[in-house]
């Protein structure tokens, strides 16, 4: 009987260790580098391994791996404020930031409105992708600031392309972030960062 005892505690002690060690930690100040962005109020953060890219190097990188879709937005959003993004290991990580002209109130009851606008703006019939998924929908609130995620993986030439594309609003302002990657990570976790330092 006590032999089960302790197996059992052993057992749920390991248990315990393996969750907390799988656990993601939000990244700490020195894996983050934070850039000053014009009509941002905030500065905004992003791993160490993204390195600001001009329009011009964004256009390049992304006609390199077929990136339509970052072409598409890069002629959309030609006269707004705006700053680029590359991961300096993978030069087909691509991070745009937008500040909105505007703070743009959101509610988690909008979520499907933006779902639909992103799809419409993005991945019409226009764009070529033709076969794409939702791959996650998500509302986040950390303090007094607000977020949509909409994570979606496109198939281009046979290869996936993974956009997550983010509405923020804090307290002060919104922006809009687009990434591009060919895996699934995100910086949802620098994002939190940001939205937790402007609220």
């Amino acid at each position: 009987m006590m032999l089960k005892r302790y197996i059992l505690l052993f057992l749920v002690i390991s248990c315990c260790l393996s969750c907390a060690s799988d656990e993601k930690k939000r990244p700490s100040a020195s894996d983050l580098e934070y850039y000053k962005i014009e009509k941002l109020k905030g500065a905004f953060p992003l791993p160490r391994s993204f390195v600001g890219v001009s329009r011009e190097e964004l256009s390049s990188y992304s006609s390199r791996f077929n990136v339509e879709a970052v072409q598409e937005f890069l002629k959309a959003s030609e006269n707004l404020p705006q700053a680029h993004f590359s991961q300096v290991f993978a030069p087909n990580g691509f991070v745009s930031v937008l500040p909105a002209v505007q703070r743009i109130p959101i509610r988690k009851e909008f979520s499907t409105m933006f779902v639909n606008l992103i799809e419409t703006q993005a991945y019409g019939v226009k764009t070529g992708i033709l076969s794409y998924d939702i791959v996650q929908n998500k509302f986040l609130s950390v303090g007094q600031s607000k977020a949509f995620k909409l994570k979606i993986r496109a198939s281009i030439e046979d290869a996936d392309v993974y956009t997550t594309h983010y509405l923020i609003t804090t307290p002060h302002e919104s922006l809009i972030v687009i990434e591009h990657s060919k895996d699934e990570a995100d910086l949802q976790d620098a994002i939190a960062t940001y939205m937790i330092k402007n609220s």
